[in-house]
Parts: structure tokens; C-alpha cells; sequence
């Protein structure tokens, strides 16, 4: 019994440590998740063509892959800036001389 309270005493201090996620951060990603459940029910609900206009419609959608390829790029994008921010606040050799 005495290993297991060493070890919840560490993670009790790692969970302390630890920073929490902004709540900008949270809205950001909820937007996000949000345009692209909206998106998806768009395209799985609609034909795909458009009636406004007088412009000829054009051939070049991205398609799946480039659907797949933007979402990529936007989670990488949010996560770099959760990481960001997270690292901002602890552990720096250039704020700590």
C-alpha cells in the first residue's frame, strides 16, 4: 500500500502542475467542431449544386481528400496552439536566466 500512495502523491502533484486549457481555447474548438459537423451535413444532405447565380458552375471541388487534408491542418494548427500556451507558462530557459 505504501508504493500506491507514493504514486497517486505524484499524480496528484502532476495534476497540480499541469495548466489548465483557456477557455478562449475551449470556444475555439467548439467553433471548430461545430463548422465542421455543419459543413459535413451540408454536403451529406444536398446534391451539391447551386441554384444562385448567373456564374457557371465549376468542376473543381477538393473533395474528400482535400476535406481531409484542411481538417488535418486545422487540428495541427489548434493543437500547436494549445501546446503553445501551455509551455508559455512553465519550463523556459529564456524566462528563467
Amino acid at each position: 500500500m505504501a508504493r500506491q500512495d507514493e504514486i497517486d502523491a505524484i499524480l496528484r502533484e502532476a495534476r497540480k502542475a499541469r495548466p489548465k486549457t483557456s477557455w478562449a481555447m475551449w470556444i475555439a474548438a467548439l467553433c471548430v467542431g461545430t463548422l465542421g459537423i455543419v459543413a459535413f451535413g451540408i454536403i451529406l444532405f444536398t446534391d451539391g449544386s447551386w441554384s444562385g447565380g448567373s456564374a457557371p458552375a465549376r468542376d473543381s471541388r477538393l473533395g474528400f481528400t482535400g476535406g481531409v487534408v484542411i481538417g488535418v491542418v486545422v487540428g495541427v494548427a489548434i493543437g500547436f496552439a494549445i501546446a503553445r500556451q501551455r509551455n508559455s507558462d512553465s519550463h523556459s530557459s529564456r524566462s528563467n536566466p
